[in-house]
C-alpha cells in the first residue's frame, strides 16, 4: 500500500526509537473503514458457522425462494401475455384499476404491494400506449389513474391468455397444491407486512 512505501521510506536509516515514533504517527493518520466496511486484508475466511449460515440463506431463505418461484412463474405469464404487448406486472395493473375504478398511485400500490418507483415505471408505458390516463386529483399533489376504452380492450385480449397460463400452471402443480399456494403466498404477504411494521417501530 502507498502508506506502507512511504512508512519504510520515511524509517530509513532512523534510530529504532525514531522508527517507532515515525510508525506510532503514520498508524493514526490511517483512515477508519467506514461503518459496515472492512479492510481487503481483514476477512481472508468465513468461520464455520458463517458458511453454514451461508447454506441456509441458499436453501432456507424464505424471500430467495419466493423470488426464485417469482421469477419462473412470471416468465411464464410474460410469455403468455405478450400477443397482449403485457408483461404480468402491467396486466396486473389493468385488472386493479378495472376492478377499483379510478385510483390515485397510493390506493393501487397498496394491495399490489408496488412501491411508487417500480409502480411508475410500469405504468408510463401502459399511459404512452393510451390504455389509462392520469389526471390530477382533488389534492394537486396525487394523481388519478383511470382504464380508457382502449386499455379495456387489451385487458378483454389478454384475459384468455392468462387464463390459458393460469390454467397451465395449475395442472402442472395439481389443483390441490395450487388451491393451497394461493392461501399460503396471502399469508406470506400478511405476514411480511406486520413483520415489517414490528421491526420498523
Amino acid at each position: 500500500m502507498k502508506s506502507e512505501r512511504w512508512a519504510r521510506k520515511m524509517t530509513k536509516d532512523k534510530t529504532p526509537i525514531i522508527k517507532e515514533s515515525i510508525l506510532r504517527r503514520i498508524t493514526s493518520l490511517e483512515p477508519e473503514a467506514p461503518p459496515g466496511q472492512v479492510s481487503p486484508e481483514s476477512k481472508t475466511a468465513l468461520t464455520d458457522a458463517e458458511h453454514a449460515l451461508c447454506l441456509a440463506a441458499t436453501s432456507g431463505c424464505v424471500s430467495a425462494g419466493l423470488r426464485r418461484a417469482s421469477r419462473a412463474a412470471s416468465r411464464l405469464y410474460d410469455a403468455a401475455l405478450r400477443p397482449a404487448d403485457l408483461r404480468g406486472t402491467q396486466f396486473s395493473l389493468l385488472i386493479a384499476l378495472e376492478l377499483m375504478g379510478p385510483s390515485t398511485l397510493t390506493a393501487l400500490g397498496g394491495p399490489l404491494v408496488l412501491d411508487r418507483t417500480t409502480l411508475t415505471r410500469n405504468l408510463r408505458p401502459l399511459e404512452r400506449r393510451g390504455l389509462l390516463t392520469s389526471a390530477p386529483g382533488l389534492d394537486r399533489r396525487t394523481r388519478v389513474l383511470s382504464l380508457t376504452p382502449a386499455g379495456r380492450e387489451v385487458l378483454a385480449l389478454a384475459l384468455p391468455l392468462w387464463e390459458s397460463a393460469n390454467a397451465a400452471l395449475a395442472a402442472a402443480l395439481g389443483e390441490p397444491l395450487a388451491q393451497s399456494l394461493r392461501g399460503d403466498l396471502d399469508k406470506t404477504v400478511a405476514a411480511a407486512r406486520e413483520t415489517c411494521e414490528v421491526r420498523e417501530t
